[in-house]
């Protein structure tokens, strides 16, 4: 499986303000859902607030690694002070989800700048009680 089930749920604390898909996020508690969970489709991912203020749609591509991903985890490009959401890993997958990155992170590295990765633990949430917190 290359890309996160349709079924998971990850649930993250992301202790700095970040941007997905051309939008800011604050720092805070983020639940991240496919988008739809009884499509095919499972590049289109969705990241919610916890308080369910804020969500923002985002496309990704399905990346494989050499090994099953040991944990669930988020992981971030930081160019300069600002965090671009990169790649969503689930454990025990054999891949993930890579995020197109966006167009000011595109501009950056275009001009030179290099992104340093950062991750942050993740936790996979149970199919059950995902879709009874979605609700």
């Amino acid at each position: 499986n290359a890309q996160i089930r349709s079924d998971a749920t990850i649930r993250a604390n992301i202790p700095y303000s970040f941007v997905v898909n051309n939008t800011t996020l604050p720092e805070g508690t983020y639940v991240i859902t496919v988008s739809d969970p009884y499509g095919s489709d499972t590049s289109v991912l969705e990241i919610r607030s916890a308080n369910g203020k804020t969500a923002v749609l985002f496309d990704t591509d399905p990346i494989t690694g050499p090994r099953l991903a040991p944990q669930t985890e988020l992981v971030f490009d930081k160019i300069g002070d600002t965090y671009f959401l990169s790649r969503v890993f689930l454990k025990g997958n054999e891949g993930g989800n890579q995020l197109l990155k966006s167009k000011t992170q595109r501009r950056l590295e275009e001009n030179g700048a290099m992104a340093e990765s950062h991750s942050i633990p993740a936790s996979p949430l149970l199919a059950k009680s995902s879709k009874r917190a979605m609700r």
